[in-house]
C-alpha cells in the first residue's frame, strides 16, 4: 500500500455518499511533518538557537513513503494494522446496514453497496492517518530526546495541527512532558510557538 492523499471522511448514508471536509485526511499533514523530523533531527549544541528553511520542494508521494520508512521501523506492520482496523471498521457498517430494520430492502442494499464502493477509501484513510500518526511519535521523540525548548512555525494551520498532535504524544509518554503552543505576532507576521516546559 501506498502512501496518496484520498481526501475528507465519507459519511455514508442509503441515498449516497457526502464528505466531511472538517475530517480532512491526514495525508494533508505527513509532508509538513517529515519536514520537521528533517530540521530537528541533528546533535544540538547547549543554548545555541537553530533554523531552518523547509523546502519549498513538495516531497512526492514516493518520497514520503520513503522518509516514513527510513523513520519509522515498524512502517510496514503500521500498514497492516491499518488494513486490520479498516477491514473491521467497513465490516461493521455493513453488518449494522444489513440489519438495520428502519430502512427498507432496497435501501438496505443501496446503503450496502455504497459502503463497499468507499472501502478502498477508507483503507488508505487509515493507511495515512497511521503512517501520520508513526510520524509524529518520531518528532515527538526528536524533541524529548533533543532536549529542545521549544519550535516556532509560521502560523499555518497545518502546523498548529501537528503541534497539537505532537503535545498529545507528549503528554501521553511513560514520562509526561507539560508543553504550551503559543500563537503570537511579530513585525507583523503571526507565528506559532509549542514550548516543552518540563523534559
Amino acid at each position: 500500500m501506498k502512501i496518496k492523499f484520498v481526501g475528507p471522511k465519507p459519511i455514508i448514508s442509503h441515498t449516497g455518499i457526502v464528505f466531511d471536509t472538517n475530517k480532512e485526511d491526514k495525508y494533508n499533514y505527513i509532508n509538513i511533518t517529515l519536514q520537521l523530523i528533517k530540521a530537528l533531527d541533528h546533535e544540538y549544541i547547549p543554548e545555541k538557537k537553530y533554523t531552518y528553511q523547509t523546502d519549498m520542494h513538495r516531497l512526492t508521494d514516493k518520497e514520503m513513503f520513503q522518509a516514513l520508512e527510513q523513520h519509522c521501523n515498524n512502517l510496514k506492520e503500521i500498514i497492516t494494522n491499518a488494513h486490520s482496523q479498516s477491514t473491521a471498521y467497513v465490516d461493521n457498517m455493513l453488518y449494522h446496514a444489513k440489519n438495520n430494520t428502519t430502512l427498507s430492502d432496497v435501501e438496505r442494499e443501496t446503503l450496502m453497496k455504497n459502503i463497499e464502493i468507499m472501502r478502498t477509501y477508507m483503507t488508505q484513510r487509515y493507511v495515512n492517518k497511521n503512517a501520520y500518526y508513526c510520524a509524529i511519535d518520531v518528532l515527538a521523540n526528536i524533541m524529548k530526546r533533543g532536549h529542545i525548548d521549544y519550535v516556532i512555525a509560521p502560523m499555518y494551520e497545518r502546523f498548529v495541527h501537528i503541534f497539537h498532535s505532537v503535545e498529545g504524544v507528549l503528554h501521553k509518554g511513560r514520562t509526561p512532558t507539560d508543553t504550551n503552543i503559543e500563537i503570537y505576532e511579530e513585525k507583523g507576521d503571526l507565528f506559532v510557538k509549542l514550548d516543552l516546559l518540563q523534559r
